[in-house]
This record gives C-alpha cells, sequence and structure tokens, in this order.
C-alpha cells in the first residue's frame, strides 16, 4: 500500500498472516462495559499478527541518502570490457541521483586503488573510471574479495552502501562469497558483467617460471591460458625478454583452462623480466595487457664426468639439458683435484676403484 505525500509503501513478508485479523471483532463480544480493555486487547492482537506478518516500510531512497560505489575489474581477463561498461552505466546512473546520494568508484585487480570518494553532489563520470595506467594494481590476478572489503569500508554509517560489480566473475584471490557472508552490516552487490562481444575471447591468467634457474637449461616455463570461445581458438602468444621479442607461437586453445609451454632457454646469466600476452585474430576484441613473471638466471651448472668411454651416454644427457660437461679418464682425475670446486657435480660412470688414484679419491672424499 503506497502512503501520501511520498512517504513510502507499507507491504508484508507474509500476506497469508494478516487473515489473523478477521478474529479482532471477537475480542468485542460481551464486553460492552469493558470497551476500552477490549480495545486495548484487540490492538495488542493486531499488533502481535503484523510483526508476524514481516510488515515493514519501503521508501524510493534512504532517508539520509545512498552511498553507491562502482567497484570496476581492471583485470587482464577483463581487459577494457570493464571500463568500457562502467562508463556507460554511469553516465545514465549519475543523473538519476538525488541530492543527498554520494557515489564512488574504484578499480581492482590483485590490488584495489580508489579513484573518487563517495560524496553527495553530482558526480563527474569520467573521473569514475580508471584509465589505462593499472599496472600497479596486479592486473593478472583478481580479488573480489578485497574490492567489496575496500568498497564498504568507503561508505560511513549513516548511509546505505550498495556495491556497482563491474567484473565479468573470474576470482583469483580471496572468495567474495565468504567476505560477503561476513559483511556487517550486509551490502547488496548488483553485478554488472560486460557484453561478451567486448570481453577478450582468451586471457593469460599467469606465468609459471622458477624464480630462480640455470642457463642453457630447458626449464619449465608455462602460461597458463583461459579460453571464453565454445570451440577450440586459433591465437598467438607474444613473448618478449627484457623487451626484446621474440617469434610469436601459434597456439589453438581449447575451451576453459590450458597450460602453453614456452620453448626458451636463457644463454645467459642475469635478470630476465618475462612478458606475455595473446594476438587474436583481426576484428576480434583487444587482447588484455601483458602477464609478467621475473626469473634470475645463474652460471649453468658445470659437470665433470669420469668415464672409461670417450663420450660416456650420463654425459651427453647431461649437455643435452643444458649444463657444462667436462669428461676425463679416471687416471686424470688427480689432475683436476685441486680444482673441484669449479664443479657442481662429479659424475662417476662405471668405474673400478682400482682405476682411481687413490690421492684423486680422499681429494673426492673431501669435497
Amino acid at each position: 500500500m503506497t502512503l501520501p505525500f511520498g512517504a513510502g509503501a507499507l507491504g508484508v513478508a507474509y500476506p497469508a498472516a494478516l487473515a489473523a485479523l478477521a478474529a479482532l471483532p471477537l475480542f468485542f463480544v460481551g464486553a460492552s462495559r469493558f470497551r476500552l480493555a477490549a480495545a486495548c486487547r484487540a490492538l495488542a492482537a493486531a499488533l502481535v499478527v503484523l510483526a508476524l506478518a514481516g510488515l515493514r516500510l519501503e521508501r524510493a531512497r534512504p532517508e539520509a541518502g545512498a552511498c553507491v560505489v562502482a567497484a570496476i575489474d581492471v583485470s587482464a581477463s577483463v581487459g577494457s570490457a570493464g571500463r568500457d561498461t562502467a562508463r556507460e552505466f554511469l553516465a545514465r546512473l549519475v543523473p538519476a541521483l538525488g541530492a543527498r546520494d554520494a557515489l564512488g568508484a574504484l578499480a581492482f585487480a590483485g590490488r584495489t586503488r580508489v579513484l573518487a570518494y563517495p560524496v553527495a553532489g553530482r558526480a563527474r563520470p569520467g573521473a569514475l573510471v580508471p584509465g589505462g595506467d593499472v599496472d600497479d594494481l596486479e592486473p593478472d590476478e583478481t580479488d573480489l574479495a578485497a574490492a567489496l572489503a575496500r568498497a564498504t569500508a568507503l561508505c560511513p554509517d549513516d548511509r546505505r552502501a550498495a556495491l556497482l560489480l563491474f567484473t565479468d566473475g573470474n576470482e583469483s584471490e580471496g572468495s567474495l562469497l565468504a567476505e560477503a557472508a561476513l559483511a556487517e552490516p550486509r551490502v547488496p552487490i548488483y553485478p554488472v558483467v560486460p557484453p561478451p562481444a567486448r570481453l577478450p575471447p582468451a586471457a593469460i591468467r599467469r606465468l609459471i617460471a622458477p624464480p630462480l634457474a640455470p642457463a642453457h637449461a630447458a626449464l619449465p616455463l608455462e602460461a597458463v591460458v583461459e579460453s571464453r570461445a565454445p570451440a577450440p581458438l586459433g591465437a598467438a602468444l607474444a613473448v618478449t625478454v627484457n623487451g626484446e621479442a621474440l617469434l610469436p607461437v601459434p597456439v589453438e586453445l581449447p575451451p576453459g583452462v590450458s597450460a602453453v609451454r614456452l620453448p626458451y632457454r636463457f644463454a645467459n646469466a642475469g635478470a630476465y623480466l618475462l612478458e606475455a600476452s595473446l594476438r587474436f585474430a583481426p576484428g576480434a576484441p583487444p587482447a588484455p595487457g601483458a602477464v609478467t613473471a621475473a626469473i634470475t638466471v645463474t652460471p649453468p651448472l658445470r659437470v665433470l664426468a669420469v668415464s672409461e668411454r670417450a663420450q660416456p651416454v650420463v654425459a651427453l644427457a647431461l649437455a643435452k639439458r643444458g649444463m657444462e660437461v667436462e669428461v676425463t679418464a679416471p687416471a686424470g682425475l688427480a689432475a683436476r683435484v685441486g680444482r673441484l670446486a669449479d664443479y657442481h657435480v662429479v659424475v662417476l660412470e662405471d668405474v673400478a676403484r682400482a682405476g682411481i688414484p687413490e690421492r684423486a679419491l680422499d681429494a673426492l672424499a673431501r669435497w
């Protein structure tokens, strides 16, 4: 029932409970001399019935004004689609806000950044949407729970908070459901998903690389890629090492999450920054930004192989794995005992003890 003068509307959660109001006239039966007492009892019973029915007053907007925070996902899986959708949505929302309503905004990926604190008055839509400089937000991760926690903290206690969540729903850190369940008071969340045509058909979630690795070794470098396409998707994986571009790797991505191996070996020791990005066919939505991983490359492992053979199989296998291998006969080991510290590994391949000088065995045991 709508109240006059814009006071709001009355509603009940359980309308069937109102049927009990039909029994209120029974309080007045035989109470001609005690009508005031009967009226009090009927009023008390009516209040109990209304409470059981869940009577509530609904207002078009909070009396003190609403506090709306727009949380815009800028992670790699969304790309620019979240920003474009938020820009259009907020341009329609700002004129509809009241004089007491406050509107703020934050951008998030693995971390959050406040773009505009909630203040009453007409906000500029351009100030509520992030630009392209989002590298400090760890765009290869997505933490929806952190966005909710940061957004609710922006609103004052005397205003009803609400969250506009511009995201594709992918979550790599935290738990939005757990954070929402612990929030007190509960904050309504209104998700706004960008249209599929704006979202990248695939995105690199992360690069898997060891933080420390020897030079020349075949490393387990992999890119974790998520494809939204319903069928296998053709793309190219572009990789740069310290800003130097390598030849793109053509890949066919199956639907869902997959790992793509990156065939690369580091020739020299040093610190390297790997960057990987996807390239799509012309006409596809813009590809998300590059995902990075840092790796420190040490000098290659040096191996001394002691064998009767000129080319032992174990030495060939270790050399194929990128190690620097030197081969010596058992009799020549004595001449190298003073330089054992130069090697990481000494391999004795099918060598009889009698074939190695005693002095070399003692030095090898101490090493």
